[in-house]
C-alpha cells in the first residue's frame, strides 16, 4: 500500500452533486392494492348483570389477490379455555358460483404454546376454507359465550376501526347492566345511537359510509391510530371506580408474607444507597431467579396474577407475577409501590381509548413506585434494570394504577433525548484498491470507536441476552459502512452480558470497498450520510400517512477523512432547531484532512400529518435540503 505522503490519487470532498429528488406518489389504497375486502360484518352481543355476554359475529369477505387467497383463506379465533366457548355456527367459500361448506374436520383446536402450569390455557380455533380462489367469498358465523367474566360484574367492549374497507358495519350489543358509550370519529364514517328496549339497554354502531385510512407508495409512513374512528361502551364511567374487587386480590397477594428468596432480594437492595440503585437491585436479582415467559396470562378468567410463594417456588411468572413481586419488595423498603397494567409495544394506542374504563387498553403489568417526589415506573421483565430511566416500549402512554382505596390513570413520562446518547468518532484512511485497465480502485482503512451512553447502553445490553455479541457487533459495522462493501470488520472488546448496565465503548476497524466516483476534479467521496435526514426529506406533495423517524436521542458523529480536499465555494457550516429534529454541521480541514461533525437530537419518535403540513415544517425542511442535499 502507498504511503501516506506519495498516494497518488487526489480524494475530494465535492460541495455540489447530483441529487434526486423524492417522487410524490403517495395515495390512499384502492380496492385493488388489498388482500381481502369485507362485503360486510356484523355482531350481536348479550349481555347479563354480572357481566357475562354472548356475542354472535357473522362476516363475509372477498380474496382480491394471491396474498389474500395465501393469508386469508382460514381463520384464527383465540380464546380463554377456562372462561369461553367459541362454536362456529356456519362457515363456506363461494367459488364460481358455487357453494363449499366448511366441513367439522376442517375445523380444528389447537393449543397456543407458552401457557405453564398455574395458568389458564390458550385455544386456538381454525377455520380452514375450501376451494379458495382469487375472486372467492368466504363466508364464517360463530358464536362465543363468556362464562367467567376477567373483573366481576363488569363489562367492556371498544374497536378501532379503518385501515380496510367494511361496506357494511353493524355491531348491536344489548345489555341488563347500564351502559356508557364514547365514540372518536374525526371523519365521519359511524354512527352511534343507544336507547332503552324491553329491559335493555342497547346500543348499535354502525357505518354510514366505507372506510379506507391504509396508505400505499409512501416512505416511512403509518396512520396514528388517533386518526381513525373509535368506539367504546363499558359498564363504568370512571376510573376510580375501576376494578375494585380486583385490585383488592392483587393487595392480598403483594401483603402476604415474602418469600426466602424475596427476603434476600430485599436484604442486597437495603444495602443500596440510592433509590435507584435499590430497584435496579430488585429487578435484576429477579431477573436471574425468575423466569419471564409471557404477558397477560389469565388465571381461571382474570386478570390475576399468582402467589409470592409460588413464583417463587416455581422460578417462572408473567409480567403480572413479576410486577407483585416488585412491588412487594419494594414496600418492604419503605417505598411507596403499586402495581399498574399498561400497553406494551410498538403499537400506539390512541388516549381515546382511556375515556371509558377498560382492561382493552392493556396488555402488561409493571410497577409505579414513588420516592417523595420522584416517580419512577419499573418494568420487571426486562433483562437489565434501568431505573434511572425510562424504556420506550412503555414510554409516553396511560397506566391503570392500582392503588386503593382510588385507583387511577397516569401517564408515563416521554423519553427525553438526552436520555439516549451515542457518539461515534470514525477515521478514514484510503488505500490501494484492485487496479482495473482504467483506473485504481480506490478503498477505506476505517478505524474508530462508538461510545453508548444511557439508554443506547442498556438496549445493547438486553440485546446481548438475546444475540451474539458478534451478531450485534456486526450490525454496528453493517449500519456505519452505510450501504458500501464491507470488505473485512473487527469489533471489542469482548462484553459479557449485565443485569445492572453501565456506559460502554466499542472500537471498531473495517474496510470498505470502492466508494469514490469520477469527477472532473478528481475522484469524489460521499460524505456521511444521516438517516434522519433522509426521512426528513420524504416528499409531502399529496402525503397522507404521519412520519416515522427513531426513538428521541442524540447522535454526535465525527468523521475525519484523510488525504481528501474540499472542493467548492458553498460552506457545509449549518445549524438547525425545530420541535421535532436539532441538526448540525460543521467541517474543517487541518492538516491534509478534513473533519466533519455532526450532531442530531431527535425529541420525538414521529411528525404527526398537521405538523407536516405547517409552514413551520416547510421551513424546517428547507433548511435541512440546504444544509444536507448535494453534499458529496
Amino acid at each position: 500500500m502507498p504511503g501516506t505522503n506519495n498516494f497518488r490519487w487526489r480524494v475530494l470532498l465535492i460541495a455540489c452533486g447530483l441529487f434526486w429528488p423524492g417522487i410524490g406518489l403517495a395515495r390512499l389504497a384502492t380496492m385493488a392494492d388489498l388482500p381481502i375486502a369485507f362485503d360486510f360484518y356484523h355482531a350481536a352481543i348479550q349481555v347479563d348483570r354480572r357481566g357475562h355476554y354472548t356475542s354472535t359475529e357473522e362476516m363475509r369477505y372477498r380474496i382480491l389477490n394471491d396474498n389474500g387467497r395465501l393469508e386469508d383463506s382460514r381463520q384464527n379465533i383465540d380464546y380463554d379455555d377456562n372462561s369461553t366457548r367459541v362454536t362456529v355456527l356456519r362457515a363456506y367459500t363461494i367459488t364460481d358460483g358455487k357453494r363449499y361448506v366448511v366441513s367439522k374436520s376442517d375445523i380444528q383446536r389447537q393449543d397456543i404454546a407458552g401457557s405453564p402450569l398455574g395458568f389458564d390455557r390458550s385455544r386456538r380455533l381454525v377455520v380452514n376454507f375450501p376451494d379458495v380462489k382469487i375472486g372467492s367469498q368466504l363466508y364464517l358465523k360463530y358464536r362465543s359465550d363468556v362464562y367467567h367474566s376477567t373483573i366481576p360484574n363488569f363489562f367492556s367492549m371498544n374497536a378501532v376501526l379503518g385501515h380496510t374497507t367494511n361496506l357494511d358495519y353493524r355491531v348491536t350489543l344489548r345489555s341488563r347492566l347500564k351502559l356508557y358509550t364514547y365514540l372518536h370519529d374525526p371523519d365521519h364514517f359511524l354512527k352511534l345511537t343507544s336507547h332503552r328496549a324491553g329491559g335493555w339497554n342497547v346500543v348499535e354502531i354502525r357505518s354510514v359510509r366505507p372506510m379506507m385510512n391504509v396508505v400505499v407508495d409512501e416512505r416511512y409512513s403509518f396512520v396514528r391510530p388517533d386518526r381513525l374512528p373509535q368506539w367504546l361502551v363499558s359498564t363504568k364511567q370512571r376510573w376510580g371506580d375501576f376494578a375494585k374487587t380486583m385490585i383488592e386480590r392483587y393487595e392480598r397477594i403483594i401483603q402476604a408474607p415474602i418469600p426466602a428468596a424475596f427476603a434476600k432480594i430485599r436484604e442486597d437492595a437495603a444495602k443500596r444507597k440510592t433509590t435507584i440503585g435499590k430497584l435496579n437491585q430488585i429487578t435484576s436479582e429477579l431477573a436471574s431467579r425468575i423466569r419471564y415467559f409471557g404477558d397477560w396470562q389469565r388465571r381461571r378468567g382474570a386478570i390475576l396474577p399468582r402467589s409470592l410463594q409460588e413464583i417463587a417456588k416455581t422460578g417462572y411468572g408473567d409480567c403480572k407475577d413479576f410486577a407483585v413481586s416488585v412491588t412487594a419488595i419494594a414496600r418492604r423498603l419503605g417505598l411507596q409501590a403499586n402495581v399498574a397494567w399498561i400497553y406494551r409495544g410498538g403499537y400506539m394506542v390512541p388516549d381515546t381509548t382511556y375515556q371509558l374504563p377498560s382492561t382493552g387498553g392493556f396488555d402488561h403489568a409493571i410497577s409505579r413506585i414513588q420516592s417523595g417526589r420522584h416517580v419512577y415506573w419499573i418494568d420487571g421483565t426486562n433483562e437489565t434494570s434501568w431505573a434511572q430511566g425510562i424504556p420506550a416500549d412503555i414510554s409516553n402512554r396511560e397506566a391503570f394504577v392500582l392503588n386503593l382505596p382510588t385507583p387511577f390513570l397516569a401517564k408515563t413520562p416521554k423519553r427525553r433525548a438526552r436520555d439516549s446518547i451515542t457518539h461515534i468518532n470514525l477515521d478514514y484512511q484510503p488505500v490501494a484498491g484492485p487496479r482495473s485497465r482504467s483506473h485504481q480502485q480506490t478503498q477505506f482503512e476505517v478505524h474508530g470507536h462508538i461510545k453508548l451512553l444511557g439508554e443506547s447502553a442498556n438496549q445493547f445490553y438486553q440485546q446481548l441476552f438475546s444475540l451474539s455479541q458478534k451478531m450485534l457487533d456486526y450490525a454496528w459495522v453493517d449500519a456505519l459502512a452505510n450501504g458500501i462493501e464491507l470488505l473485512k470488520w473487527r469489533a471489542g472488546p469482548k462484553l459479557e452480558p449485565k443485569r445492572i448496565p453501565q456506559n460502554e465503548t466499542l472500537k471498531v476497524h473495517f474496510r470498505l470497498g470502492a466508494m469514490g466516483f469520477g469527477t472532473t476534479a478528481g475522484i469524489g467521496f460521499p460524505a456521511p450520510e444521516d438517516p434522519i435526514v433522509r426521512r426528513l426529506l420524504v416528499e409531502l406533495k399529496g402525503r397522507y400517512g404521519d412520519l416515522k423517524l427513531f426513538q428521541p436521542g442524540i447522535q454526535n458523529r465525527r468523521t475525519v477523512l484523510n488525504h481528501v480536499n474540499f472542493v467548492g465555494s458553498r460552506s457545509l457550516n449549518c445549524n438547525i432547531k425545530s420541535p421535532w429534529v436539532n441538526l448540525s454541521r460543521t467541517m474543517k480541514e487541518r492538516n491534509g484532512s478534513i473533519i466533519l461533525d455532526d450532531h442530531d437530537r431527535i425529541k420525538t419518535d414521529y411528525l404527526p400529518i398537521e405538523d407536516l403540513r405547517s409552514p413551520l415544517f416547510a421551513s424546517f425542511q428547507g433548511k435541512v435540503r440546504r444544509c444536507f442535499e448535494n453534499v458529496e
